[in-house]
């Protein structure tokens, strides 16, 4: 997750650097712009199990961060797995994004996040969204 928390910071800081920069524009472009320089940086190695493959800007301020399983394919990964990954995820997050001044812009403009895992032969395996309502609490 160290590497996941460092992603989450450069992407916070080219949300900033992308608001600065524009001067102005809705929160939407800043994020859309933000994404799309975010990826000039994927793929990325996350561990030895996870690349971040990509990350786009979604349903207005959602960034979505696209996640491959890279050792594992669909038939291998057991329900065990996905829940672990449904539980071990959106605490860091959700503690990276409340308590690091790199996420300001971003908690200031309610942006949401997704998490999307596919395993290695492309089937989506797992999706986490972690809204304002999760971090504001």
């Amino acid at each position: 997750m160290k590497k996941n928390k460092l992603y989450l910071v450069l992407v916070a800081l080219v949300v900033m650097a992308a608001a600065m920069l524009s001067g102005c524009g809705s929160d939407e472009d800043i994020i859309a712009k933000a994404a799309e320089e975010a990826n000039e940086m994927c793929p990325m190695q996350i561990d030895a199990y996870t690349s971040l493959d990509s990350v786009e800007a979604v349903d207005g301020k959602t960034i979505q961060y696209n996640y491959t399983m890279t050792t594992y394919a669909a038939a291998d990964v057991t329900d065990e797995m996905k829940t672990s990954i449904q539980e071990t995820v959106p605490p860091t997050v959700i503690e990276n994004i409340k308590n690091t001044d790199e996420m300001k812009a971003l908690r200031d403009m309610e942006a949401s996040f997704r998490y999307v895992y596919n395993s290695n032969d492309g089937v989506e395996l797992v999706v986490i969204d972690i809204t304002p309502e999760d971090y504001a609490a």
